[in-house]
C-alpha cells in the first residue's frame, strides 16, 4: 500500500514545492491529497502576497493539479472538522487526513497538529523536509529524475537543474542535500 500524505496549503503555496512533490507523486513514491479548503487557503494568500496573479491562473493550477491527480481531492464532512481537536485553522487539514486515511500531513507548521490530536487517527504531521528527506531515499533515482523534469518543463527561464536544486534548498535543505549526494553517486 503506497504512502498517503495530505499536502497543508503552506506546502502547496510555493509553484516549485508543489512542482516537487507532485512530480514525485507521479513516479508512483506516494499519494498526495488535499481538500477544497486548502486550495482555497493557497488561493487567498498567494492573491494577498502576489497581486499579479489571478484568480484564472490559479484556477488554472488547481485544475490541473486535480486533472493529473483525480483521486487527490478528498473534502471531509463538516462533522468531522468538527471532531479535531488541534489548532482550530488547521482542523479541515487533519480531518483531510483523517477522510483519506493518510498517515502524514506534510505542513511547515507541525505545531498546529499535536500529537495527542493526530495520534488517535494513525496520522502524524511532518514538515516538508522529513517527508522530502524520507521520499529520496526510498528512490533516490527517481528523485533526481523529478528534478531533471522539472527543469525540462521549465520555460521562460528556462531552469537548470541545479537552479531547481538551490530553489528548493531554500525550504528542504536536507533533501536536496541527500538528492545531490545520490546524484553524484554517493
Amino acid at each position: 500500500m503506497p504512502l498517503v500524505v495530505v499536502l497543508d496549503a503552506n506546502v502547496l503555496y510555493s509553484i516549485a514545492l508543489t512542482d516537487f512533490f507532485l512530480t514525485l507523486a507521479g513516479g508512483g513514491l506516494y499519494q498526495p491529497h488535499w481538500s477544497t479548503e486548502i486550495l482555497h487557503e493557497v488561493e487567498r494568500n498567494l492573491l494577498v502576497k502576489n497581486p499579479s496573479l489571478t484568480v484564472e491562473a490559479l484556477a488554472y493550477r488547481f485544475r490541473e493539479m486535480n486533472r493529473a491527480y483525480p483521486d487527490a481531492l478528498i473534502d471531509p464532512p463538516a462533522r468531522l472538522i468538527d471532531e479535531m481537536t488541534n489548532d482550530p485553522g488547521d482542523r479541515h487539514v487533519l480531518a483531510a487526513a483523517v477522510a483519506a486515511e493518510a498517515s502524514i500531513i506534510a505542513t511547515f507548521n507541525t505545531a498546529d497538529f499535536q500529537r495527542e490530536s493526530c495520534e488517535p487517527y494513525g496520522v502524524e504531521a511532518q514538515h516538508p523536509d522529513v517527508l522530502g528527506e524520507r521520499l529520496v531515499s526510498l528512490a533516490p533515482r527517481l528523485a533526481a529524475a523529478a528534478v531533471v523534469e522539472m527543469s525540462r518543463r521549465t520555460r521562460s527561464p528556462h531552469r537548470e537543474v541545479r537552479e531547481i536544486v538551490d530553489r528548493l534548498a531554500q525550504d528542504l535543505p536536507n533533501t536536496m542535500n541527500r538528492l545531490v549526494n545520490a546524484m553524484r553517486g554517493t
